[in-house]
Formats: C-alpha cells, sequence, structure tokens
C-alpha cells in the first residue's frame, strides 16, 4: 500500500479513473478536492503505483476521533480487482475497523470483498444501493 501526496500523481490518477467512469466516480469526486485545495484533507492510498488496481480516499487517522460519527470516518473506494482490494483492506492502516464508518463506492460487486473483510473484524456491513442517473450530451 502507498500514499500518494505529489501533484502530479494525483492528476494522472485522475484522468486514469475517468476511464472507468461511472464506476470511479466517487473516489474522482475525492481526488477533485484533493487536487484542489484538499478542504477535506483528504489522503489517497493505492495498492501499487503506477499500474494500480485498487484506490481509497480517507481521511488522516489522527482525524477520526469520533468512533460513532460514519460521516468524519468515511471512505471512497475503487477497485478493477476486488482481490487487491481485499488485501488493502486487511491491512490496518488502511481501515479502522474498530469504528463507525461508511465506505462509498459506484461498484456492486465490491460489496461482497467488503462483507468478507469486515466480518474478520467482527462487525457486519450494512449495504444500500442508490442509482446515479445521467444524461448523454451536457455540455
Amino acid at each position: 500500500m502507498l500514499f500518494l501526496t505529489c501533484s502530479s500523481k494525483l492528476v494522472s490518477l485522475r484522468r486514469l479513473l475517468i476511464r472507468s467512469f461511472p464506476e470511479s466516480l466517487k473516489v474522482c469526486g475525492a481526488l477533485h478536492h484533493i487536487i484542489h485545495d484538499n478542504p477535506f484533507r483528504l489522503q489517497v492510498l493505492v495498492d501499487q503505483w503506477p499500474e494500480f488496481t485498487s484506490v481509497i480516499c480517507r481521511p488522516p487517522f489522527e482525524e477520526m476521533t469520533d468512533p460513532l460519527d460514519p460521516y468524519t470516518n468515511t471512505y471512497f473506494v475503487f477497485s478493477k480487482d476486488p482481490q487487491s482490494l481485499h488485501h488493502m483492506l486487511q491491512d490496518p492502516q488502511t481501515v479502522k475497523w474498530n469504528q463507525e464508518l461508511q465506505i462509498q463506492g459506484c461498484q456492486p460487486e465490491l460489496g461482497k470483498v467488503l462483507q468478507e473483510v469486515s466480518s474478520t473484524y467482527g462487525s457486519d456491513m450494512h449495504t444500500t444501493s442508490n442509482l446515479l442517473y445521467m444524461r448523454d450530451g451536457m455540455k
């Protein structure tokens, strides 16, 4: 797992993720904020660079001070390889599983991975599904 902090790497990552739209929407939105002054002080973690398969954006652990606040403890996830994401999520430096949290993403197929990893930490992951409607040809 690597932390990406270099602005040129973050821009490159966003450019690559745009190719996976709309599945990468949540991470692209987080990257937009990070590239433009990072008002939420988010961090970017990738499984490897430059040939990444999984990306997680999250606040720094030291800012996740309220263990009962899932809004402060929010993660944004995108993965091209569920096994890679599974491995990343098991790393104790990636997710604080002992807190209330929310993991946002636009890939329903990652739900199984999230359920498996959360159960190894003794918690159940409640999933919800929302629809995203996009109009073609918007200017």
